[in-house]
């Protein structure tokens, strides 16, 4: 499932993030994080969602837990989204992911770039202020110290805390 906001691929292996244009090529990395996680048993798998490289670890190139959005792969038909959700499914879905499966697949190395609660399709006709936070709240309630809010500049970053050693 891929937002209808996303505009680019990006490789952020590196100095500098390469943008991969070529629809082949955009293909084989989405089938192989399929692969990769269907070989580990993982539900959902998606990509960084920081697409700036200084925020790459090169040491730490694929992710077990957290969550991803904007492109996000299902595995099978589990876990459920929660219909009571609009905004926040993904967050939700994952947690509910690794509750049950105890991991999810996520491939830093590449990041599908898109304006998140920015554009006129989707659900924008219900996207509003008191729809975030009413989300906000119900997802703080329903995870508790799993979920938390770090305020940025420009939005709330949501932060998943799922402890994974291997």
């Amino acid at each position: 499932m891929v937002d209808d906001d996303v505009s680019a691929l990006y490789s952020v292996v590196g100095t500098y993030k390469r943008r991969i244009t070529d629809p082949k090529d955009v293909r084989l990395v989405v089938e192989n994080a399929a692969h990769c996680a269907a070989g580990i048993g993982a539900p959902i798998f998606g990509f960084n969602q920081a697409w700036d490289v200084r925020k790459f670890l090169p040491q730490k190139p694929l992710s077990f837990t957290g969550w991803v959005g904007g492109a996000v792969g299902v595995i099978g038909r589990a876990p459920l989204y929660d219909p009571s959700l609009l905004l926040r499914a993904d967050i939700d879905a994952c947690l509910t992911a690794l509750l049950k499966y105890r991991v999810i697949f996520r491939d830093d190395r590449f990041a599908f770039v898109h304006k998140r609660f920015g554009g006129t399709g989707g659900n924008a006709v219900v996207r509003s202020d008191t729809q975030h936070q009413n989300e906000i709240r119900y997802l703080r309630a329903k995870w508790g110290a799993h979920l938390t809010l770090q305020p940025t500049k420009t939005a709330i970053r949501l932060v998943v805390h799922v402890p994974r050693t291997q």
